[in-house]
């Protein structure tokens, strides 16, 4: 915004070295900083001068520290920071155009201090046209960042805390000591020590306009925290999560996501993030675009992820790495998250959901989700596309998240990982290559083990995959689950796999154009010996030209129906039809195969109906 614009919005009186505002019908003493000595000429060490206007403001109460425009001012002075205030409502920093205030008091190649610093508690906190430069980037990752804001009674000095200093859950203490109601304007921040932003213990902030440059650690930073709402971020060359929203926990007991400072009434629109610092995304490797850890009640939409390791993540659980628990930072289950419209190109994981530590045995708070992705869509270059779980055991990844529109394609790798999942639904999918819905039952294992850990086996359960297009999938380990109109393109092995399933019910599987050459004995869909109860209503095949017999092979004979296979074999043998282990015991599992040669000189098709 320019200065006369600016100028008729606040409607200021100039008066001597300082200006009197009418904001919100309040007067406010502006504190202009040249008039306290700063030059900003890029060259002076405006330290002095710049404290003396931090002073005067801090002995007013309040006020505006105004940097006239084209002023670079330059705190070169060791050991100190840029602008602090504490437990001081009522404070606006505003920025004239091309004016910032550069630390430039690195040490041996390390930072020493915030460039601006706001402890809670307080109130009214605006930073309008705000630019903070380090002059260079540190040498390392460090704990200091452009702009910091702290509210009291979370932090001990080295350990963050949910009110109190033992780490018990406090929430009033939280809410005592919240910085509240924080408007940050066209602020643009570059070469952080660490994350860009600090928001902790911040309840009611906004931030439109933004963009930052170059950090070792993340973007924008959110820790006991709600009601954060950004606009039109630019976020280039994090190192680590660039916009990364999460609630610790060391009162494991009494935490409860449903208590404030979860993130709640959070809102994240209009987004671009981009690669890495270093450049090499040698930071810290597994850093995603967005991170999630135990918050709720979050709205994502019109984000765009691109040259990240992973594009969204989410987690939960314990981790336990301190001696004394108060210390250790640990995660609810996200709840309440809606995240849709979101393009995420030439990034290792598209998706990465952990559950650190974990069991079905644990509280469900821990690893009960509730998280909603829709209109996803995934773009590769030279790496693999993977849709990722994580953990340390034998236990349930991801429980209720829906996916609702989701498409990757272009990677030289592409492939698909769903691991671990209880109460999803996957609906309107769409890959170029391969994926697996996994559970934690393995080849050979009993797919109706019951809800406990027999021989570490734990199946996903009570699910529903609908819509799906892809070149092959594996169905591993599923449970009460049910399929419809999964289909199968151009697979060089088997098309469609069931293996170790239970109760598994689908309406339609469909394998299209197969090229069933990368194994000599692929089948088109293959539903092996140790699947369980597998109910279907129709299995299709279309244009599969492969002598290689068998478009279905059905191997088990454990109560398994399928009502019809149809088979378009484009051969002029009928080999490439069905293969029952029923059969030999004169019954079959099928119920009708219906099959065309289109090879013959007269293509017919023709039919056998079986006795059950």
């Amino acid at each position: 915004m320019r200065f006369d614009t600016m100028k008729k919005y606040l409607g200021m009186i100039i008066l001597a070295g300082a200006i009197l505002t009418a904001v919100s019908g309040r007067a406010t003493t502006v504190f202009n900083v040249a008039s306290y000595g700063v030059v900003g000429d890029g060259t002076n060490d405006d330290y002095p001068a710049l404290l003396s206007a931090c002073e005067a403001l801090q002995s007013n109460q309040g006020g505006e520290l105004y940097f006239p425009p084209n002023l670079t001012c330059r705190i070169a002075t060791a050991g100190v920071g840029g602008i602090a205030f504490s437990n001081l409502s009522n404070v606006t920093i505003l920025m004239d155009q091309n004016s910032v205030l550069l630390m430039d008091n690195l040490v041996s190649g390390l930072a020493v201090s915030h460039g601006i610093f706001i402890q809670g508690p307080c109130t009214n906190i605006n930073l309008i046209g705000v630019h903070v430069k380090y002059a260079t980037m540190s040498v390392s990752r460090q704990g200091w960042s452009p702009i910091y804001l702290l509210g009291a009674n979370i932090y001990d000095g080295t350990y963050f805390q949910r009110g109190s200093s033992n780490g018990a859950e406090n929430t009033a203490a939280l809410e005592a000591g919240a910085i509240k109601n924080v408007l940050m304007q066209n602020v643009t921040v570059e070469n952080s020590p660490s994350g860009m932003v600090g928001i902790v213990g911040v309840d009611g902030i906004t931030i439109d306009h933004f963009t930052g440059i170059n950090s070792w650690a993340d973007g924008l930073y959110h820790v006991n925290f709600r009601n954060s709402h950004l606009n039109d971020i630019t976020l280039i060359n994090c190192g680590d999560d660039a916009i990364s929203m999460a609630s610790y926990e060391s009162d494991t007991n009494n935490a409860n996501i449903t208590n404030s400072f979860h993130g709640e009434d959070s809102v994240i629109a209009n987004v671009t993030i981009t690669g890495y610092w270093p450049t090499n995304g040698d930071s810290y490797q597994p850093a995603g675009g967005l991170a999630f850890l135990g918050v709720r009640d979050v709205s994502v939409s019109d984000v765009q992820i691109n040259n990240r390791y992973r594009g969204i993540r989410f987690e939960a659980g314990f981790e336990n790495f301190q001696s004394n628990p108060a210390y250790n930072f640990n995660f609810l289950a996200n709840r309440g998250l809606s995240i849709s419209d979101v393009g995420i190109s030439n990034c290792t994981q598209i998706i990465a959901i952990g559950n650190d530590a974990i069991t079905i045995n644990n509280d469900p708070k821990w690893w009960q989700s509730d998280v909603h992705l829709s209109d996803l869509q995934a773009y590769g270059g030279d790496t693999t596309a993977t849709i990722y779980g994580e953990n340390g055991g034998d236990y349930p990844l991801m429980d209720g998240f829906t996916f609702k529109g989701f498409s990757a394609s272009g990677y030289s790798q592409p492939y698909g990982t769903f691991q671990n999942f209880i109460n999803c639904k996957f609906e309107n999918m769409q890959f170029d290559g391969n994926v697996n819905f996994n559970g934690f039952t393995g080849y050979g294992g009993d797919p109706l083990a019951t809800n406990a850990f027999n021989g570490g086996a734990y199946p996903s359960q009570n699910s529903k995959i609908l819509n799906l297009k892809c070149q092959s999938v594996t169905f591993l380990g599923l449970k009460d689950c049910t399929l419809d109109s999964i289909v199968s393109y151009g697979a060089p092995q088997d098309g469609i796999t069931l293996t170790s399933c239970g109760n598994v019910q689908f309406g339609s599987l469909t394998v299209n154009n197969a090229n069933r050459t990368a194994w000599q004995y692929a089948a088109g869909i293959l539903i092996d010996s140790y699947n369980k109860n597998i109910t279907g209503q129709l299995i299709k095949f279309n244009q599969d030209s492969q002598t290689i017999p068998n478009s279905l092979s059905l191997g088990s004979t454990y109560s398994n129906r399928i009502n019809q296979v149809v088979i378009n074999t484009g051969l002029n043998t009928g080999s490439n039809l069905a293969w029952d282990q029923m059969w030999n015991s004169s019954q079959s599992q099928i119920g009708a195969i219906h099959w065309i040669n289109t090879g013959v000189t007269t293509p017919a098709w023709q039919s056998q109906i079986f006795t059950p």
